[in-house]
């Protein structure tokens, strides 16, 4: 199964749409800007695994040097929009000098293939 074609779940209320670049909330899409899209896609394949912030650089900006200063907006609204609490983050979580960390729920992940879970 190609990830590319599938929706990932991330909570009971919200998913992934890799085709459609954007997330389902209940059954209202939001759209994300590609930067986000490629930072929270890079993190769904690595999930459940700390993701070192030089490779979400790289994964948002692959065209582009960029620092930290620039990561941080990002991984705050990406919060906003996944977490109940985005001042509490439960889904992504920073990893102090390490870096970050995505909790998918065990139903939407298959260990042979990382998260593979289709919805629509």
């Amino acid at each position: 199964m190609n990830l590319e074609e599938i929706s990932v779940v991330l909570t009971d209320a919200l998913s992934l749409d890799l085709p459609g670049h954007g997330l389902w909330l209940n059954d209202a899409f939001i759209p994300l800007p590609p930067i986000s899209f490629r930072i929270l896609s890079y993190l769904v394949r690595h999930a459940h695994t700390v993701v070192p912030a030089e490779a979400l650089l790289r994964a948002g900006w692959p065209d582009d040097l960029r620092g930290r200063d620039d990561l941080y907006p990002q991984m705050h609204y990406l919060r906003t929009l996944i977490e109940v609490d985005p001042h509490r983050p439960n889904l992504l979580v920073t990893r102090r000098n390490d870096g970050y960390y995505l909790r998918l729920p065990t139903y939407a992940r298959n260990d042979a293939d990382g998260p593979t879970r289709q919805l629509r």
